[in-house]
């Protein structure tokens, strides 16, 4: 962490730099705007001399100057130039605060600190903030206290919360206000209360006990996992306790509901068994303080002998819960630079990692067909029932891979930026607020990833439906080309691992190409094929690949490509179309109910 920090703002200009587009040298442009939009892609890549050549120049323009004169009294903060930092920031903020304290003035900074958490009283991240400061400048009972307030509500940071608050206790010298957020820590992360604090006499640190402390837990492990636990990210747990955590996951081919995947992989669904856990580390924060819950580090007994002459090393594995099967968790080597790896891609983020769609470059999309293609266990009584958008909502209420709540085609991209659900009460109006859906659009439900904060996305169609995801590339290298070996299916290798989660439900749906490699074999179909060209359709249409493949596709195939191209509003397409052939051009004027635009005369069923 930086000691200048505004998460709204280094917020607000990620999500102005698309996650994929290269910055431009600043030089190369003069409009305001432009060099706004091109600075945050060099703050993107970390390039805060290049970000700012791009927004000190755009500070007087009058529409774009002031976005650009605070993202650039950031860049300045983040760079040690405080004074000409403070200069751009005229109106009392957190970051004003901030820049306040760290230049001497403490009473401005703490009161500017204070007035923006009180406007936000519920941002975590603001009271944890001003605890830190009130704590440099030597008064932790202040910070203690703050953060006690805080405490009296529900927190998505909760363990942030309390370590903050003990170590805010203990240097005021008052272990009894520090007790109670012993008592919570222990509750929720024993290992943690562990690390932070060894025995109850005074709460004095004690770094020495500490270490014998967390060497006496290892001792039961192979010397290459031995060393992992002295890392602070690494809370380490007991030969006993590893044994009890291990009968979470002894279970033989039987996953609960949410998690069962195809036939083919029902055998792999007891390999948990035979993992121990290690340790606990805290990652990603859920949008529900109910379901923050540590993730586990495990390894597997006799996977690589250890001693002077192995020629591998231990891998680790993290497990974000014990119901998802164990060839979905990432792993690593066991070395500091393998675990750094392994946690990196789930840190926990104060600010919130909610990309937009701009933030998610890559598109995966699976045709599932009508609802009895893909029978799915019920929820509520096992019971195979037809795939629908209510059956799908069950389905990812009880997901690990899947974060709710849930959002209608009414919104083009996710309406719940920063939503956290702290009663459960929030969750149920959220829902019922945003579930709507835009007569001009694609019918869908949409949920975000849990972890890899990618969107997935069920669509319905003429001919069934369709499952979209939408992401950021596997921070795994390797993981689901292993999934594909294993299990012979051919989920594309840079796809996350809690994607595929969701998409190892439907073995054996088609994917675009295998739509495309079937139709293009065929210079005609019969009607009864129909649903081939509209599935093209509904896996297509998000992205370029429908517009090339009707460019591409056989004149014979023209009747049944012309209504999936109105359907999808390629009217450029139907136009060209229109000129070599004659019937199209009334039913282009006249609107998509005419015989020829119909797509009724397809198979709106694929076969089973």
């Amino acid at each position: 962490m930086s000691e200048i920090e505004d998460f709204n703002v280094e917020r607000a200009i990620l999500r102005n730099a698309p996650w994929d587009e290269a910055p431009v040298d600043p030089a190369r442009g003069s409009d305001p705007l432009w060099r706004t939009l091109n600075g945050a892609r060099w703050f993107r890549q970390g390039d805060l001399s290049r970000a700012l050549d791009c927004w000190l120049p755009a500070e007087s323009d009058p529409r774009n100057g002031p976005l650009a004169r605070t993202w650039a009294a950031f860049a300045l903060a983040r760079v040690g130039r405080h004074a000409e930092a403070l200069e751009r920031l005229t109106v009392a903020s957190h970051l004003r605060g901030e820049l306040r304290c760290a230049m001497g003035d403490v009473a401005g900074g703490l009161a500017d600190m204070r007035s923006a958490l009180a406007a936000a009283p519920l941002v975590e991240w603001r009271a944890l903030r001003l605890a830190h400061w009130l704590r440099r400048v030597g008064q932790p009972e202040a910070a203690g206290a703050v953060l006690d307030q805080r405490l009296t509500t529900p927190a998505l940071y909760s363990v942030e919360l309390h370590q903050a608050a003990l170590e805010a206790w203990l240097l005021s010298g008052d272990p009894e206000r520090a007790f109670p957020h012993l008592l919570e820590i222990e509750r929720r992360l024993p290992g943690l209360a562990r690390r932070l604090v060894v025995g109850f006499g005074g709460f004095e640190p004690a770094a020495s006990r500490l270490s014998a402390s967390r060497r006496a837990s290892a001792r039961w492990l192979r010397p290459s996992l031995r060393s992992l636990v002295e890392d602070a990210r690494v809370i380490p747990v007991s030969s006993r306790e590893s044994l009890a955590l291990r009968k979470l996951f002894d279970r033989r081919a039987s996953a609960p509901v949410g998690v069962l995947p195809g036939p083919s992989m029902w055998d792999a669904l007891s390999d948990a068994a035979a993992f121990r856990v290690f340790g606990h580390c805290v990652v990603r924060a859920p949008r529900s303080v109910q379901r923050d819950v540590p993730a586990m580090l495990l390894f597997r007994p006799g996977e690589a002998p250890d001693g002077p002459d192995s020629k591998r090393r231990d891998n680790i594995y993290l497990c974000f819960s014990p119901n998802i099967p164990a060839f979905l968790w990432p792993s690593a080597p066991a070395t500091p630079e393998g675990l750094t790896a392994l946690l990196a891609p789930y840190a926990r983020e104060l600010g919130g990692d909610d990309p937009q769609l701009g933030d998610l470059p890559r598109t995966f999309s699976l045709y599932l067909g009508a609802g009895n293609n893909y029978p799915v266990p019920d929820t509520r009584n096992g019971q195979l029932v037809r795939l629908d958008p209510m059956v799908f909502s069950r389905i990812c209420a009880a997901s690990p891979f899947v974060e709710l709540p849930l959002w209608g085609s009414e919104h083009v991209d996710d309406p719940f930026q920063g939503f956290v659900d702290r009663d459960g009460r929030d969750l149920a109006l959220a829902t019922q607020a945003h579930q709507g859906m835009d007569r001009d659009r694609v019918r869908s439900v949409s949920y975000r990833l849990r972890w890899s904060r990618g969107i997935v996305e069920l669509s319905e169609g003429p001919v069934g439906y369709a499952l979209t995801v939408r992401y950021r590339a596997n921070p795994h290298p390797g993981s689901v080309a292993a999934i594909n070996t294993r299990f012979a299916t051919e989920f594309p290798d840079d796809l996350p691992l809690d994607a595929v989660g969701v998409c190892m439900h439907f073995a054996g749906a088609l994917g675009f190409e295998h739509l495309v490699a079937s139709v293009s074999a065929n210079a005609t179909l019969p009607a009864r094929e129909g649903w081939r060209v509209a599935g093209l359709g509904m896996l297509g249409h998000a992205g370029p690949e429908l517009d090339r493949w009707l460019e591409d596709s056989p004149p014979g195939l023209a009747p049944l490509a012309a209504p999936v191209a109105w359907s999808y509003g390629r009217l450029g397409w139907l136009l060209r179309l229109a000129q070599h052939m004659p019937q199209l051009r009334q039913p282009l004027q006249t609107g998509p109910h005419s015989e020829e635009l119909s797509s009724g005369a397809a198979s709106t069923e694929r076969p089973s």
